[in-house]
């Protein structure tokens, strides 16, 4: 498939994907995928059509999973030096999170170990930093999430509803906090084996997800592996 400026003619959308171009027509009338037009031609960018395959749990074609594509971010600045640029960090220099040179600040969170004053909900650094590299979360219609290195980044509102929490409350929760105890080993044995990289590893399976009142929800989880951000996995769960 030829991918020029990251965007695609509607019949090399059908082609690599097996579909008709009325079905790629369909999804362009409906507004299920983002075009614009460039002569008599509709171009489908990329992203936006990689977003909606996942959103159905579909596998993408090799193409639409290369590393060339997606938007580019910046190195992240750690939290401490983030607000230390802002004139804020003067509590900095004795939290957890700098000694220990943690990463995604927010995982301290499920540790017990942070003791910023910051709530992760009300974050400035969070809504800077770390926003906008999920932002997309929020145009997939089912309930999604990312996570990485079993903590979650964050979700979209029907995954906080089958959660039975806030939107922001998803916020560095554990995967413990997310899948029911019936399911917890079967979704850290998958979670491993995909940041493994295992080949073999499903993309599909099912667990109970855990509300905060304690409910039980079935439901079919499907997994995809992100270029951006590095190591991090999407996670789309459809109750059954």
């Amino acid at each position: 498939m030829r991918n020029t400026g990251n965007v695609l003619p509607v019949n090399e959308v059908a082609s690599s994907l097996g579909v008709s171009r009325g079905t790629v027509g369909y999804w362009l009338r409906t507004g299920k995928v983002k075009s614009y037009r460039v002569g008599r031609n509709y171009m489908v960018p990329v992203e936006d059509l990689q977003i909606f395959l996942q959103s159905k749990g579909r596998s993408l074609p090799a193409e639409l999973v290369s590393k060339d594509l997606g938007p580019r971010f910046r190195s992240p600045l750690q939290c401490w030096e983030f607000w230390q640029a802002s004139g804020e960090g003067s509590n900095c220099q004795d939290c957890i999170v700098r000694k220990n040179t943690i990463q995604d600040c927010f995982i301290a969170k499920i540790c017990r170990t942070g003791n910023c004053e910051r709530s992760c909900r009300e974050c400035r650094y969070y809504d800077e930093v770390y926003l906008p590299r999920i932002q997309f979360i929020h145009q997939i219609d089912e309930p999604a999430a990312v996570w990485k290195d079993f903590c979650f980044w964050g979700g979209n509102a029907g995954f906080a509803q089958l959660c039975e929490v806030g939107v922001k409350d998803l916020i560095g929760m554990g995967l413990e906090e997310v899948i029911h105890p019936d399911s917890l080993k079967t979704g850290i044995a998958f979670g491993k084996r995909m940041m493994l990289g295992d080949p073999q590893a499903p993309r599909l399976f099912s667990v109970f997800l855990k509300g905060s009142s304690g409910r039980r929800t079935k439901a079919r989880i499907s997994h995809f592996v992100l270029n951006q951000p590095p190591a991090a996995t999407l996670m789309i769960a459809c109750p059954i």
